[in-house]
C-alpha cells in the first residue's frame, strides 16, 4: 500500500506544480497584454504602470479566462481607439503563447 501512497502524493505534487506555472503564465500574459494594451492607449511612466498594476492585480478570474479581453476593448471604446475585439484577442493568443513557452521551463 505504501507504493499507492507515494504514487498519489507524487500525481498530487505534479497537479500542484502544473496549477503554480499556468498561474505564472497567465499572470506574465496578462502583464504583457496591459502593457501592450497601455501602450495603444498612449500612457506614459505612473500612468502606464497604474493601468497594467490594475489590470494584473484587479481580478484574479482575469487569469483563467478572456476577461481581461473585455476590459481592454471596453478601455479603448472609451478612448475611441479603433482597437476592435478581434486585435485584442489576437494581441492575448501571442502573449498566451509567448509566456506559456517561456514557463514551460519552470
Amino acid at each position: 500500500m505504501s507504493w499507492q501512497r507515494d504514487r498519489e502524493k507524487g500525481f498530487e505534487e505534479q497537479f500542484v506544480h502544473h496549477e503554480e506555472v499556468a498561474f505564472k503564465a497567465a499572470a506574465h500574459r496578462n502583464r504583457l497584454l496591459a502593457m501592450w494594451a497601455a501602450d495603444k492607449l498612449q500612457l506614459r511612466d505612473k500612468a502606464a504602470e497604474s493601468y497594467v498594476q490594475a489590470l494584473v492585480t484587479g481580478d484574479v478570474a482575469h487569469l483563467r479566462g478572456r476577461g481581461i479581453v473585455k476590459k481592454i476593448v471596453e478601455d479603448f471604446a472609451a478612448a475611441k481607439l479603433a482597437v476592435g475585439e478581434k486585435d485584442v484577442n489576437a494581441a492575448f493568443d501571442k502573449f498566451d503563447a509567448e509566456s506559456t513557452a517561456q514557463h514551460k521551463t519552470d
